[in-house]
């Protein structure tokens, strides 16, 4: 079969070729499925890969995104998704189909092999926030514009504290949030493991969250973006994303809509005394200092 048509599944590439290679892929997988549990699948789609990270345009040139977590992360994903067209591949970029909101057509995560091409296939289809998903800071490789969004640690902690304390519904049984706390005592049992600096260990040695700290959602921003504010590029701030939208239109040529991602909407503002905002500064205090007057001042 041609290499040009039979190609691994691409983050970026989905043009009519790579969607009716992808048909006929699935058709074979939900055979060979069949074949080897007895049952077919009704639906299946593929898993694309996850960018690295290195986008390429038109012009030759290069850009490279460096996600942190709480710091507009949803909203850009879902901007590179709609800029690079690849929408249709993931169940939470527009209404999810009628089979994918209950579990009777599900599919776990599979690795199939079939004429020398490897794909793993599920049902539902990814979230969007497997398309570039958050990593260590690497120089490597070095593109030519590199961009990055910084928050001060005060509005992100409150924006962690808002979506998974006080969004959460109790006991939920996911750890380390199984029951609401007052943000003293959230920052309290952050502190608690703060020192073991688990963030250094990486990614991949998380094996689970058993300890606010571990959370990576809280870790500092200079785990995802470096020691080094000279190394980007461009450097934007998380109050004003709009910026973001208008940056990655002009890269690509064509105007991109900032979404209205807000999972903290509608839940109330904790007070922050101030000696818990001494405490939440001290414990970022090292991205204080690397990114300096870079960060954007705080909003609450």
């Amino acid at each position: 079969m041609s290499i040009w048509l039979w190609a691994r599944s691409s983050s970026l590439h989905y043009q009519r070729r790579h969607r009716l290679s992808d048909r006929v892929f699935l058709a074979l997988a939900k055979r060979k499925i069949a074949r080897l549990s007895g049952r077919r699948p009704h639906y299946l789609a593929l898993v694309p890969p996850s960018h690295q990270g290195l986008m390429r345009l038109g012009d030759g040139r290069s850009y490279r995104w460096f996600p942190v977590l709480k710091n507009g992360y949803s909203s850009v994903v879902r901007m590179l998704v709609s800029l690079y067209g690849v929408g249709e591949r993931y169940s939470n970029f527009a209404a999810p189909l009628p089979s994918e909101r209950h579990g009777k057509h599900n599919v776990t995560r599979l690795k199939i092999r079939m004429f020398g091409r490897t794909e793993f296939v599920c049902w539902p289809r990814p979230i969007m926030a497997s398309f570039l998903q958050e990593q260590a800071f690497c120089a490597s490789p070095r593109a030519d514009m590199r961009f990055c969004i910084l928050r001060h640690p005060l509005d992100r902690f409150v924006s962690v504290y808002r979506s998974h304390m006080l969004g959460g519904r109790f006991p939920h049984g996911r750890h380390p949030y199984t029951k609401r706390l007052s943000p003293d005592a959230f920052c309290a049992r952050i502190e608690e493991g703060w020192d073991a600096r688990p963030w250094t260990e990486g990614l991949k040695a998380m094996r689970g969250v058993d300890g606010y700290a571990q959370d990576r959602h809280l870790w500092p921003q200079h785990f995802y973006l470096g020691k080094d504010a000279n190394y980007f590029t461009h450097i934007f701030s998380f109050s004003d994303l709009p910026r973001v939208a208008e940056f990655l239109s002009d890269l690509h040529k064509t105007h991109v809509k900032l979404p209205q991602v807000n999972s903290s909407g509608g839940l109330p503002m904790p007070h922050l005394s101030a000696s818990l905002r001494r405490r939440v500064e001290v414990l970022y205090k090292d991205d204080m200092e690397i990114f300096g007057r870079h960060m954007p001042p705080p909003q609450v």
